[in-house]
């Protein structure tokens, strides 16, 4: 597959098997004279073209992207915008969506939203790296990725924005056989379910202050209300609620965890595009040990590219800063934007 042009319909639904009447339907409705479009986002614009790829948990799409298409189209109207939103694998299912690939239409702008995709899948990965530069913005598991993906292939982002995480997991030499024998022993706790008797329970659960990663109240009922679903306690006789996403998820990849600080450096070095970090006040980063990792890399990846391609914003907020109350989702859009667009690289 061509990484330098779009594909066409039919190799697409190759790749994207089980999705062909939705595929067919998006290709043909795309041209006003009916032809199929040549690539899902390659839209044939009047005006400039920004494509960004938003990858996370899909539910982060609902605050965040129309945010971002807001703030471009108020600044920025010269630019059509096309956001592809991709769920990473295991992800709690974006339920409210009718089917797994979609078209939402705002003044123009396009919207495209699919689950279970993920750039752990080699078709997605090639899927991604068939696009003609697009601007990359990861949250969280979604950054470790776009990590791998941008040092793999440093031809294919425009520029890259990462949300609270920054570049691939990796341990010190010394720890692997120790960390992936406790990755085995996780592996077989987190196939078991955590079960709350009510939502309101599993709220304050997730916000509690001594939680892995602690969020507000506020944001606790968005991802609560969001990724819980209604399950049967047998052990109790009655309904509980549990996780719909992957518990495995909080379980580091095993193949990641024999990865060292070197070969993430490395990664992070053959990234030539402007590179942008925003991550919260109380953030994944708050052990003293992680923060001093991020600093290395941070220290690294700026002198490589330079003050000027090398961004690094510190927002109020936890992990989930860009879903968090109103200024910290609207100011990751801005800087989202801004990035995006100050990167000299949106295509006509």
């Amino acid at each position: 597959m061509s990484r330098t042009s779009g594909v066409g319909a039919s190799s697409m639904r190759g790749i994207l098997t089980g999705r062909r009447q939705t595929l067919e339907a998006h290709f043909t409705s795309k041209e006003n004279d009916g032809r199929a479009s040549r690539h899902v986002v390659s839209v044939q614009c009047k005006s400039s073209r920004c494509i960004a790829w938003y990858l996370d948990n899909c539910g982060s799409f609902d605050i965040m992207v129309p945010l971002m298409l807001e703030i471009a189209r108020e600044r920025h109207p010269e630019v059509t915008w096309d956001i592809v939103c991709l769920d990473v694998s295991d992800q709690t299912p974006t339920h409210k969506f009718d089917r797994n690939l979609m078209v939402r239409n705002t003044s123009g702008s396009k919207q495209l939203v699919t689950d279970d995709l993920t750039t752990n899948n080699p078709e997605t990965t090639s899927f991604i790296a068939s696009c003609t530069r697009p601007h990359l913005l990861g949250r969280s598991t979604g950054s470790s990725n776009l990590s791998v993906l941008a040092g793999t292939f440093p031809s294919l982002p425009a520029s890259l924005t990462f949300l609270d995480n920054y570049g691939p997991l990796a341990l010190p030499d010394p720890e692997v056989p120790s960390n992936l024998r406790s990755y085995i022993e996780a592996h077989e706790r987190a196939s078991r379910k955590a079960r709350f008797p009510t939502v309101d329970h599993a709220i304050a659960v997730r916000s509690d202050a001594k939680a892995i990663i602690s969020v507000s109240p506020g944001t606790a009922r968005i991802l609560c209300e969001r990724g819980l679903v209604e399950v049967r306690d047998d052990e109790i006789g009655a309904t509980a609620y549990s996780w719909s996403s992957d518990a495995k998820l909080m379980v580091p990849n095993a193949v990641d965890l024999c990865s060292t600080e070197a070969a993430a450096e490395s990664l992070l070095r053959a990234i030539p595009c402007p590179v942008q970090i925003i991550a919260g006040t109380q953030s994944f980063y708050r052990t003293e040990r992680r923060r001093e990792r991020v600093r290395e890399r941070v220290k690294l990846h700026a002198h490589s590219l330079g003050s000027d391609k090398f961004l690094h914003h510190l927002i109020d907020g936890t992990h989930h800063l860009h879903l968090e109350g109103n200024d910290s989702p609207r100011r990751c859009a801005e800087l989202a934007v801004s990035s995006i667009v100050d990167s000299k690289d949106v295509q006509n």
